[in-house]
């Protein structure tokens, strides 16, 4: 499983980061949500990405969450599996500045 931040917005008053996971498994990969958090405090966010991915394809997803929660902060996105093996992956720190 890879998990890539793609892309970083602005939109109003929130981030949006798109993130893409590519599921090299053989193995369905059934994804909860993707998570945000702000010098490791969690931050309030909505995630907007398909329930699983396919082996040996990859799906994108994109959360939002306010711009004041990370101000001058070190951010990372965690993916969360759903199912029997609860697996994280996560893009600490994710370089840019907040």
């Amino acid at each position: 499983m890879t998990l890539q931040l793609d892309q970083i917005g602005k939109w109003k008053d929130l981030y949006l980061i798109k993130c893409s996971l590519s599921n090299e498994e053989e193995k369905e990969f059934f994804i909860s949500s993707l998570k945000i958090s702000a010098d490791g405090h969690d931050v309030a966010s909505d995630s907007y990405i398909q329930f699983s991915c396919p082996p040996h394809e990859s799906v994108a997803g994109i959360v939002t969450f306010p711009i004041a929660a990370a101000a001058n902060k070190n951010v990372t996105v965690t993916m969360i599996q759903v199912g029997d093996k609860y697996e994280k992956l996560e893009i600490d720190d994710v370089g840019y500045k907040f």
